[in-house]
């Protein structure tokens, strides 16, 4: 499925499709384009996710705020990193193409309401889509990309000799 736009006298032409995987430790940007898809690879600065230490008790004697460690500083600095990272890859995304983001997580939604903000300060109307995806190869990204896009699938003509 191919977005659309308003077009001249023979109807609506088609926005290409950019199409964006993220999550919290790198990102891959697929843009179409005539001479092949070139495809950039990012790697994020944002710190490692700590696990949860489980189910922390408190002793009803102790007054609230008293007796416990403090809340972890690194989880603020963690998410600072984050939203740099999401807005560095907001950055790099082509104002008029239509973007379909891919990812697993809760980063790919950030990048979302960041995408849909800036377009309502910009006044650009232009289709963001989401789905929620797992790690995808380059060449899958290449496929899904195609598909978007409307074009037929790269096929592999294998040569004979004889």
């Amino acid at each position: 499925m191919t977005a659309r736009a308003e077009g001249g006298a023979g109807g609506p032409a088609p926005l290409p499709v950019t199409l964006v995987w993220i999550d919290s430790r790198e990102a891959y940007i697929a843009r179409w384009a005539e001479a092949g898809i070139p495809i950039e690879h990012r790697e994020s600065e944002v710190p490692v996710h700590r696990r949860s230490t489980g189910h922390v008790g408190h002793a009803p004697a102790i007054r609230h705020g008293g007796g416990g460690s403090p809340q972890d500083a690194g989880e603020g600095h963690r998410q600072e990193h984050l939203e740099r990272w999401v807005e560095e890859i907001a950055e790099l995304l082509p104002a008029h193409d239509a973007l379909l983001v891919l990812g697993p997580g809760t980063t790919r939604e950030r990048l979302i309401h960041r995408l849909e903000a800036a377009d309502r300060r910009m006044r650009r109307d232009r289709p963001v889509r989401t789905e929620a995806a797992g790690p995808l190869t380059e060449a899958r990204l290449m496929e899904r990309l195609r598909a978007e896009n409307g074009a037929p699938a790269a096929r592999h003509v294998a040569t004979v000799r004889g």
